[in-house]
C-alpha cells in the first residue's frame, strides 16, 4: 500500500474483533480514500462474524394480483373507446361517434392499457373510460342555459341522437324545465 504506512501496533482487546484504524488509505492504482481495518481473528471466525451460512435465502416475491375496478357482466357507459386493448388514447374514439355510449364487459385482458372488451366485439375501454352504470333510461331536466348539444355532450352522446330519442323537430328549440330522455 503506498502512503498507508505500516499498521499500528495493538494489543488485542477482548470486546473488539475490528478495528479501523484510518478511513484516508491509500493503495496505487485506486484515486480515492479506503478503509483499512484489522480483523483480530481467523477465516471462521470472520465467515462467524460476517454471518456466512446462516443468511437465509430470499423468497422471490409473489407476482401480483392484476386488480380491476370493474368486472365481467357489468353493464357500463363508457366515453371513450378503442379498436383493440392496446390502441394509445391517440386513437380514443369518441361514444359520440359511435351508434351507442354503453355496452356490458364480456372480457378482461390483464396488463393491457385498455383491458376491457363490450360486448364481445364492440370495443375495448380502460378505468379512465367508464363513466358509471348503464340505466336503462335516464332523463335530464332542462336548466336555463342549456342547449341540447350541451346536454348531449354531458351524457357521450350527440344531439342528433338526443332529438331523434324525444322526437324534438327542432334542436334549438327546448325549455327550462322540459324532461329530456338521454339514454
Amino acid at each position: 500500500m503506498a502512503g498507508a504506512g505500516p499498521a499500528p501496533s495493538v494489543k488485542y482487546w477482548k470486546t473488539m474483533a475490528l478495528w479501523q484504524w484510518t478511513s484516508a488509505g491509500r493503495i496505487d492504482g485506486h484515486g480515492g480514500n479506503l478503509d483499512c481495518s484489522i480483523f483480530y481473528g481467523d477465516a471462521a471466525a470472520w465467515d462467524k462474524y460476517v454471518g456466512k451460512g446462516n443468511t437465509p435465502t430470499p423468497k422471490p416475491p409473489k407476482p401480483a394480483t392484476p386488480t380491476h375496478k370493474h368486472k365481467v357482466g357489468e353493464h357500463i357507459v363508457f366515453s371513450t373507446c378503442y379498436a383493440s386493448s392496446s390502441d394509445p388514447i391517440s386513437k380514443a374514439i369518441q361514444a359520440s361517434k359511435m351508434a351507442r355510449n354503453h355496452g356490458v364487459i364480456t372480457k378482461i385482458q390483464s396488463g393491457a392499457r385498455n383491458p376491457y372488451l363490450l360486448d364481445a366485439d364492440l370495443c375495448w375501454v380502460n378505468d379512465g373510460d367508464i363513466r358509471g352504470a348503464y340505466q336503462a333510461e335516464q332523463y335530464y331536466t332542462v336548466k336555463s342555459g342549456d342547449t341540447l348539444s350541451g346536454i348531449a355532450a354531458k351524457y357521450g352522446t350527440n344531439y342528433q341522437h338526443l332529438a331523434q330519442l324525444n322526437g324534438i323537430a327542432d334542436p334549438n328549440k327546448i325549455y327550462t324545465g322540459q324532461k329530456i330522455r338521454v339514454k
